[in-house]
């Protein structure tokens, strides 16, 4: 499944204006379903001291998460075959493993 941060960034503008007002959506959203041991300093989840989360309140976001379809589809994904449309060499600022969204406002 593709992911990369110029799609978190993508998403952070279209749902929260910008990514700052992402970011301040999923800390608001965090804090509503009870994960207070959370964080967020950035839409893609790359490192910054700011920017933490207990395992409870990953569990948390993971159990609400699974309210919804679409969320349980993605991950139930088994393989997916991806085409490389160009060979451009992103910066390392732009390569991320681990994208961290938080899914519930996006499939409400």
């Amino acid at each position: 499944i593709p992911s990369g941060n110029d799609a978190a960034k993508a998403i952070a503008v279209h749902m929260g204006g910008s990514i700052e007002g992402f970011v301040k959506m999923m800390n608001e959203e965090a804090v509503q379903i009870g994960a207070t041991g959370t964080h967020f300093a950035n839409a893609n989840g790359l490192t910054n001291a700011d920017h933490y989360m207990t395992a409870y309140d990953l569990y948390l976001m993971f159990h609400e998460a699974l309210k919804y379809e679409k969320f349980r589809d993605i991950i139930g994904t088994k393989t997916y075959t991806a085409s490389i449309l160009s060979k451009k060499k992103l910066p390392d600022s732009e390569k991320n493993g681990f994208v961290l969204v938080i899914f519930i406002p996006l499939m409400r």
